[in-house]
């Protein structure tokens, strides 16, 4: 379970793999672990979670698992060495660890660095350097002696019940340090105070124009242009692979509920009590358990689900991943469960995925796509206001002009689940390389619009895969001046439509 319940990890360790490294890294792991939990007074299934990727290298067909479990981490510690720093596989996990940085509140502050000997400093990551390009200090486990005639070896090499008494001692004294500081951050991250509540924003003096016709079908009509999927609520021991299908799904054009912020037995409730007229199927990824700790009116999490969804008549697919087998499952009614339903093969995700019937959209002549972007609503000030009713409106005005808008559910974003945040938030930026256009819908006078400008510049523009148009969707009067570059909307022009129509043609 963890220390942290919205994350899958508490702790995510990363290292490159070696003779010597890999069981001086696996040691220093178990050791962090039992440090953390004494430190932490924790212990069994409420201990802290540790993870590290031993399995892992060089095996692409587990990218996107391992992507899913770094994103699901609250603290990441890189554990550098030569290796480190000439692996692929580590470059890979370094980029994602940057975008993550880049993201999270206090990002770099949740990154721990272990110096396992002394490297070139200079090939390090950029994001592992200060303002002036130094590498950060990170915690030794080492002595650094700038006249020594050799590299030294690390404390408790080769591994700690290996060495000698001294080093042992130092090895123990730095890995009592590295835990006490990633206690205070755990401790920092478990304490952060809830969102502050989202107060509606005062109606326009001017009354109310085009934009905000329809406000009530715009709160109550669920958004996106369909169709819709239900992914099953599945128990944690599925986590990844369940993550993994979501992403799949979601690439393959299909508007997934309940959305992951919402994932929890409560959501799926909420959601098969009243469910969209756009949905029809319904996949469910199989564990090993039954979910019986997360029960839903009494009855197995897993089993009242695939009820709710064949009682509609839903189309229905399950997976059980490998190396899962029915036959090996330890729950007796759980496996008579599962050995009932008609299970599809497949080795991974993507291969599930691919067997399901394809979504057939309203909108399949559509060819142009346009991102409805909002200012981080993460900070007191950046609340978002009418925001859900311009963004119904403009998708009104997209979908008469044959144009996709995305995100596909913009109404269901995540609760308190950091974790799901974090992943919704990395899809999304994907996503907006991938359109034609992209436009800020500005509610709060609060907000720079120059900072989401700067945001497209750096992070969009790059990776973009067509000519992207920026434009500004202005329903707070900041009177924006139009550059070459950006279009700047008004939310109650008369001639919007056509305002709109003339933008995504020129």
């Amino acid at each position: 379970m963890g220390y942290l319940a919205d994350y899958q990890h508490d702790v995510f360790v990363s290292y490159a793999h070696g003779p010597q490294l890999s069981p001086w890294s696996q040691a220093l792991c178990e050791q962090l672990t039992n440090t953390l939990n004494d430190v932490l007074e924790r212990k069994g299934a409420n201990g802290v979670n540790v993870w590290m990727d031993d399995q892992l290298e060089g095996n692409v067909g587990l990218t996107e698992q391992l992507k899913a479990r770094i994103e699901g981490s609250a603290v990441i510690v890189i554990i550098m060495s030569s290796l480190y720093l000439d692996s692929p596989w580590c470059a890979q996990e370094a980029r994602w660890f940057a975008e993550i940085c880049k993201r999270r509140s206090n990002g770099g502050d949740r990154l721990f660095v272990v110096r396992y000997r002394e490297t070139d400093t200079r090939r390090w990551p950029e994001f592992l350097k200060d303002s002036r390009g130094s590498a950060l200090s990170g915690y030794r486990f080492y002595a650094h002696d700038r006249n020594a005639e050799a590299d030294v070896f690390p404390f408790g090499h080769p591994t700690p019940e290996n060495a000698d008494q001294e080093s042992r001692s130092q090895y123990y004294a730095a890995i009592r340090n590295l835990a006490e500081n990633i206690t205070k951050k755990l401790r920092q991250i478990a304490n952060a105070p809830a969102p502050a509540p989202v107060q509606a924003a005062a109606p326009l003096a001017n009354g109310v124009g085009r934009i905000w016709n329809n406000i009530a079908a715009a709160m109550s009509t669920p958004a996106g242009n369909g169709p819709a999927i239900y992914l099953g609520v599945g128990t944690e021991d599925v986590d990844p692979e369940l993550q993994e299908v979501r992403t799949k799904l979601t690439e393959a054009g299909f508007d997934v509920i309940p959305p992951a912020g919402e994932a929890t037995p409560d959501g799926a409730k909420q959601i098969l009590s009243a469910p969209p007229s756009n949905c029809t199927q319904a996949v469910f990824v199989l564990g090993s358990l039954p979910g019986r700790k997360t029960p839903i009116d009494g009855e197995d999490l897993i089993a009242w689900q695939h009820a709710q969804a064949k009682s509609r008549g839903w189309k229905i697919a399950a997976w059980l991943p490998p190396p899962l087998a029915a036959a090996n499952l330890r729950d007796e009614m759980y496996r008579g469960f599962v050995e009932q339903l008609q299970l599809t093969a497949a080795p991974d995700a993507a291969a599930f995925v691919g067997q399901l019937p394809k979504p057939v959209r309203e909108t399949a002549e559509q060819s142009r796509l346009v991102f409805l972007d909002l200012p981080d609503a993460g900070s007191a000030e950046t609340v978002p206001g009418q925001a859900p009713q311009i963004d119904k409106e403009l998708r009104t005005i997209l979908r008469e002009l044959k144009v996709l808008a995305l995100p596909l559910n913009r109404l269901n974003q995540p609760g308190r689940d950091l974790a799901a945040v974090e992943r919704q938030r990395q899809e999304l930026r994907q996503k907006r390389a991938e359109c034609d256009g992209i436009m800020l819908l500005l509610d709060n006078p609060n907000y720079m619009p120059e900072d989401w400008l700067i945001d497209i510049y750096r992070d969009v523009l790059p990776r973009a895969k067509r000519t992207l148009r920026c434009a500004v969707m202005d329903a707070v009067g900041t009177d924006l001046t139009p550059t070459d570059d950006v279009m700047v909307f008004h939310a109650m022009s008369p001639s919007l439509r056509d305002e709109i129509r003339q933008w995504l043609t020129q």
